[in-house]
């Protein structure tokens, strides 16, 4: 709800955006037999959670600006652990989430493509 706000108030109190820069992350390690499951909620909020409900609500202030400015991004920071599995690692709830961003980040470009 905090995240929700602040973005809100950003986008109508200091005029248009024409960057989102998500950059979001811990790494807990764990394995999947085992792991504890509140850590994997933590990581899927922090990981997943967040980018996803920053580009939502940024995405009409975002829009509106592309409008008048050819200059409007969106960029996810990931990691190479969302492009392949982590060997032997203890990773999988690490590598789900930022496998969770790169396929998010694919599929808003194609939502948003032509605004």
């Amino acid at each position: 709800k905090q995240l929700t706000s602040t973005l809100q108030d950003i986008g109508n109190n200091y005029g248009p955006l024409s960057v989102l820069i998500n950059n979001s992350g811990v790494g807990d390690s764990g394995n999947a037999m085992t792991a504890d499951l509140d850590h994997w909620d933590n990581m899927l909020n922090v990981n997943l959670r967040a980018v996803t409900t920053a580009t939502r609500i940024c995405l009409p202030f975002l829009v509106e600006s592309a409008k008048t400015n050819d200059n409007v991004s969106i960029i996810n920071i990931s990691s190479v652990a969302g492009t392949m599995r982590a060997i032997g690692s203890n990773r999988s709830m690490y590598s789900a989430t930022k496998f969770g961003v790169v396929g998010f980040s694919e599929s808003v470009f194609e939502d948003v493509k032509d605004y």
